[in-house]
């Protein structure tokens, strides 16, 4: 089941109640394969250790360091020429989803 997450001034709110988040942040956890793999992994580990949203896991499509720039040039959306990132975000967000984990995902500019 489908939560709807929304934010309400500078509070993030589940089905209009405030949603206190608590979690970890994993910079580079879609920058390549190997470590979309690893973040997977470890979903099931930061569940059992009281995160509620990688509470908030915030995976940076951009990785650390900024070595990797997902974005547009206007940075509005993602490279389309560039699927990849995308690609390997999309099933991180719905691991997430299955085990009521909340992924915020930004542009760390």
């Amino acid at each position: 089941m489908a939560m709807t997450l929304m934010t309400r001034e500078s509070q993030f709110c589940q089905e209009g109640k405030p949603l206190k988040l608590w979690g970890i942040r994993v910079a580079s956890g879609i920058f390549n394969a190997a470590a979309t793999d690893n973040l997977i992994a470890q979903l099931d580990d930061y569940r059992a250790s009281g995160i509620t949203a990688i509470t908030a896991i915030t995976a940076f499509y951009q990785g650390s360091g900024g070595s990797q720039d997902a974005f547009s040039p206007n940075k509005r959306i993602i490279d389309p020429d560039n699927p990849d990132n995308q690609a390997r975000m999309e099933p991180s967000v719905g691991r997430c989803g299955l085990r009521s984990l909340t992924m915020v995902c930004s542009n760390r500019q």
